[in-house]
């Protein structure tokens, strides 16, 4: 048990640099070069379009982030932090069930994003951004089940502490592709980064 306590500790110490949401919203920029960025700008967008996505579209997105990033905090390193200090086994196995069950329930939205008012072209990429997302979960979700394969088989051990790490880290690529679609197509669409925090270059 000792062994498994010291483990799991390493393991979700370890995973605490999973990106933030600002942080993610910072990296997404990178994918966007400055000189496009301008030429961007110039394109001008209906109205009705930039009104939608900004107010429907990306709270959506928004909201689907806001829950999975509370998922991971709550059942993923919370529990590994209240098992680290002495919680029981079963109470951590258990929230990692969890876990896979609220991750597996939040894919389902990503199936109807709200796109009834968008162009062709920013459907398509609003779709592929829910693509990169949900691609995302099933990464943590593999994470999750070779957590818990690796606890109740006792196959705890360094390589498997490296594969777990990896296999997020690959989630957090297509965190960041994600995000980066859909604020790549906010900027396009003349909606600033900061918008959720009331300013936009529209209002």
């Amino acid at each position: 048990m000792k062994l498994i306590r010291f483990w799991i500790v390493v393991l979700s110490m370890s995973l605490l640099t999973a990106c933030t949401k600002d942080e993610q919203i910072e990296s997404s920029k990178e994918f966007i070069p400055e000189e496009e960025k301008l030429e961007k700008v110039a394109v001008t967008a209906k109205p009705e379009e930039v009104n939608y996505y900004k107010t429907v579209t990306l709270p959506y997105y928004e909201e689907v982030i806001a829950e999975f990033d509370s998922i991971w905090q709550l059942y993923w390193q919370d529990s590994a932090e209240q098992f680290s200090r002495g919680g029981m086994l079963i109470d951590y196995i258990n929230s990692l069930k969890e876990l896979t069950d609220s991750y597996e329930a939040l894919q389902l939205k990503l199936n109807e994003p709200p796109i009834e008012h968008l162009i062709a072209d920013n459907v398509v990429t609003v779709q592929q951004a829910a693509k990169d997302l949900n691609k995302c979960i099933e990464k943590r979700l593999e994470a999750n089940s070779n957590l818990l394969t690796a606890i109740l088989t006792g196959k705890i051990n360094d390589s498997k502490q490296i594969e777990i790490q990896s296999i997020v880290a690959e989630g957090d690529k297509l965190l960041i592709s994600s995000n980066s679609k859909m604020y790549g197509l906010a900027y396009d669409l003349g909606i600033q980064y900061t918008e959720n925090k009331g300013n936009d270059e529209n209002s």
